[in-house]
């Protein structure tokens, strides 16, 4: 296919996704852009969704596994967030027992020594 004709192949696909996120109410653009250099199909970097793939028949499959992806971080965000609480709070609770801990350790020694000064 020469150039200028894959380039406009490469546009009325870009649109025809596109159109299928604006009908499917998904908040992304859209941007395909083959490059074979890249170790990923595509990607979303914040609200744009970037295809690699060169062939067409993979790109409008990344497209999909990409909107896919897309969707379930809003069903699975709820979750991070609550993992994410959960670890805050418990290595507040370890660090608080940590300088506990690290407190009461000059008081053990102080304890020995004046045992044994006792019993000398």
């Amino acid at each position: 296919m020469e150039p200028q004709t894959a380039k406009a192949q490469t546009g009325k696909v870009q649109k025809q996704m596109q159109n299928c996120l604006n009908n499917l109410g998904v908040s992304l653009t859209v941007c395909w852009q083959p490059d074979a250099s890249k170790t990923v199909h595509g990607e979303l970097k914040e609200k744009l969704l970037l295809i690699y793939d060169a062939d067409e028949k993979e790109a409008w499959a990344t497209f999909s596994h990409e909107i896919c992806e897309f969707k379930l971080q809003s069903v699975t965000r709820p979750y991070r967030l609550l993992i994410n609480s959960l670890i805050e709070a418990f290595e507040k609770s370890v660090y608080a027992q940590k300088e506990e801990f690290i407190d009461f350790l000059p008081k053990v020694m102080e304890v020995i020594k004046e045992s044994q000064a006792s019993e000398a």
